[in-house]
């Protein structure tokens, strides 16, 4: 969490992303992948614009959306 918070100091805007950094680090220390619908953003975003997938790639955890997630576990509905 902290190399997180130290890659990105502007990232976190309060309540609307606090949780972020938790969600990757977490995922990063489980092996898991985190499931979001966000898009990254292009090169050279500044850190207040950072989406998640930008942060979880630089850390090596694989994001999905909510559709590929269902499809890579196998779920039917």
């Amino acid at each position: 969490m902290s190399a997180i918070g130290q890659a990105h100091p502007g990232w976190v805007q309060g309540q609307l992303n606090e949780a972020d950094p938790f969600v990757i680090a977490h995922a990063k220390f489980e092996g898991s992948d985190v499931v979001s619908e966000e898009n990254r953003k292009g090169p050279g975003v500044i850190d207040k614009n950072l989406k998640i997938p930008n942060v979880a790639d630089e850390h090596q955890v694989r994001v999905l959306k909510f559709f590929d997630y269902v499809r890579t576990e196998g779920w039917s509905f």
